[in-house]
């Protein structure tokens, strides 16, 4: 080669058809597409084989115009073709003993992917919901470690400036536009967007449009107005995304519709009148002015839900107000009623609280517990004026279980365990999917079966037992 090399010095030169076995299948497309179809985006794919480096694997080019419309969720499985084994790398990441009970890792990898990239959510929640009802043992996707994750087959993102330059890059896109969000807001500081407003107490800030750009060149970015409830105020503040601007924005209008009511407070008032003194002492509510807006709350959300308002206008907050004082008055007066039912329910299970002895510590714990799942300063708006009468009924049936406990303890202990059993089993749930109408059921269920293990006299609604909520917790994993 000493001397060859002069004649001929490319003769070791490899063309690629001289590396890749003639046999071997033409890349899938389809498993390794050139670019990422997201709504109406195209966003460019670039495959980097370089293990050991950061780059190595697939990285997604995001425009930072259309930084705010993507969801890291939505790229959280990475591109079909490396997606099994990311599944097989979350698993082979789970701590020993859990990790076993899904060997042989690859096949249980293949046998679960569909269920798991076909799932509108992360891939790590995804996976652990999987992964829980094929094992029946509670997998969360905090138990993933994704620091043992092989580097390629986490997709890595570049945010791409209007001249191409690149901004900010690496593998968690939520943190990347948090950042990129922070600077942003640092350089607005200086000066104050037009559409913010501070301590309003009224609708004076015109009408809202859904989204705005913010900041200035190649960093701006989308935020969406949103009212934000302060108490006695509101603000109207810039979010980064519409879910959170919808969420915010309707305790922002409740808010808001209590300022413009005429007392509302003596509304309720006159309804407290007919139903005697309302006592407040020792209960969560710091005073009685808190509870009455608590009701209140609840009173004007039934009235918001039954006009379903998307208000983003100042006529369309006229026609809600308007809608509200016609529709509340009888409204406040049921939930007012059924809340001064709810303290003297509260205030009897105090006395009885009081008037048990402590060999029954147990049981006592557990009523503790139950009832700081559902009374709080604020439960009544977060309930809803439909379930306070429900709050009594399990604060009447506490006081009663209390009451008898001593009849047959034993029975008592029997049926605490099959309830802590199942909240314990909805818990851990709770940590694996989402907030949804359903999971809050089986809490409500779990609720109505107390009843009926615990005070069958106060009366449960519905058919309830321990296989109906056994089902019920079953299928939110389908």
């Amino acid at each position: 080669w000493k001397e060859e090399r002069h004649a001929s010095p490319h003769l070791l030169d490899l063309a690629p058809a001289d590396l890749i076995d003639p046999d071997a299948a033409a890349i899938d497309e389809q498993a390794f597409p050139r670019v990422w179809t997201y709504g109406d985006l195209d966003l460019d794919l670039t495959y980097e084989f370089d293990p050991g480096t950061d780059d190595d694997g697939v990285t997604v080019d995001i425009p930072v115009a259309a930084l705010d419309r993507v969801d890291p969720a939505d790229f959280s499985a990475n591109v079909p073709g490396l997606r099994i084994e990311l599944i097989e790398g979350l698993i082979r990441s789970l701590p020993k003993q859990r990790r076993k009970l899904f060997a042989p890792v690859p096949d249980t990898a293949r046998d679960v992917a569909a269920d798991v990239v076909d799932a509108a959510e992360p891939v790590d929640r995804a996976l652990a919901r999987v992964l829980t009802q094929r094992s029946g043992e509670i997998i969360r996707p905090d138990d993933f470690d994704r620091s043992r994750l092989p580097a390629h087959v986490v997709l890595r993102y570049r945010v791409i400036a209007h001249d191409g330059a690149v901004i900010a890059e690496g593998d968690d896109l939520a943190s990347i536009r948090d950042d990129l969000r922070v600077a942003a807001r640092a350089d607005l500081a200086a000066s104050y967007h037009d559409l913010e407003v501070s301590a309003a107490t009224s609708w004076t800030f015109g009408d809202l449009p859904d989204a705005v750009l913010i900041g200035e060149g190649p960093a701006a970015i989308r935020a969406y107005p949103a009212i934000v409830d302060n108490g006695d105020s509101v603000d109207v503040r810039l979010l980064a995304t519409s879910a959170e601007r919808d969420e915010a924005s309707w305790a922002g209008l409740r808010r808001l519709v209590l300022l413009a009511l005429p007392s509302p407070r003596r509304l309720l008032r006159s309804v407290l009148d007919d139903l005697g003194p309302v006592s407040i002492v020792g209960t969560p509510w710091p005073s009685v002015d808190a509870w009455l807006d608590d009701v209140l709350g609840s009173a004007v959300d039934a009235v918001m839900i039954r006009r379903a308002p998307a208000v983003r206008t100042a006529a369309g907050f006229d026609d809600l107000v308007a809608a509200t004082k016609t529709d509340l008055g009888g409204t406040a007066e049921q939930a007012a009623s059924d809340a001064v039912a709810m303290l003297t329910a509260f205030h009897a299970l105090a006395h009885a609280f009081e008037h048990t002895p402590s060999a029954f510590d147990a049981a006592l714990d557990d009523v503790e517990q139950q009832i700081d799942r559902f009374v709080f300063d604020g439960c009544l708006t977060a309930v809803g004026a439909d379930r306070i009468d429900d709050l009594r009924r399990y604060l009447d049936g506490a006081a009663y279980r209390l009451d008898r406990i001593a009849e047959d303890p034993a029975r008592d202990a029997r049926h605490m365990e099959t309830v802590n059993r199942l909240e314990d089993e909805l818990d851990g749930l709770s940590d694996v999917l989402a907030v949804s109408p359903e999971l809050i059921d089986v809490d409500w269920m779990i609720q109505e079966l107390r009843l009926s293990l615990f005070a069958q006299p106060v009366g449960a609604e519905g058919p309830v037992s321990e296989q109906r909520i056994r089902t019920a917790l079953r299928a939110l994993l389908h």
